[in-house]
């Protein structure tokens, strides 16, 4: 289980305040039934980003739609060489769609490797 705890306390004045400090540094300790896998402190005009790839996705990529390969490489989420090598998509070089019919001829060479490569398993190798 991950917990996740964010905390801000905000101060209002009622009058202007020239001067005020209060700092509180918390180190969240490691012990028997938690372990800190992280923790950081930010300041009032620090700036924390976090970039991360997309979900790894759920399924074999060549059942992904082709039209949408086509969509994540037109706002650039994926370029057009990954919607091929990844994806089994082939673009159009004029229009940026995907063409339907090299993509499937594509998709089958890919697929019919596959099943060349592939190995047995120990439970498909005793049958």
């Amino acid at each position: 289980m991950r917990l996740n705890i964010r905390h801000e306390t905000r101060y209002d004045y009622d009058q202007p305040v020239t001067y005020s400090v209060q700092r509180l540094h918390l180190t969240p300790p490691s012990f028997a039934g938690q372990k800190v896998i992280a923790w950081s402190y930010l300041d009032h005009d620090d700036v924390y980003q976090v970039r991360t790839q997309s979900g790894g996705g759920y399924g074999d990529p060549l059942d992904r739609d082709a039209t949408q390969v086509a969509s994540d490489v037109a706002t650039g989420h994926i370029s057009a060489k990954a919607a091929r090598a990844e994806y089994g998509v082939v673009l159009d070089r004029s229009s940026g769609s995907a063409d339907v019919r090299a993509t499937q001829k594509l998709r089958d060479r890919v697929r019919a490797n596959r099943k060349k490569s592939r190995k047995p398993t120990r439970k498909s190798a005793r049958r």
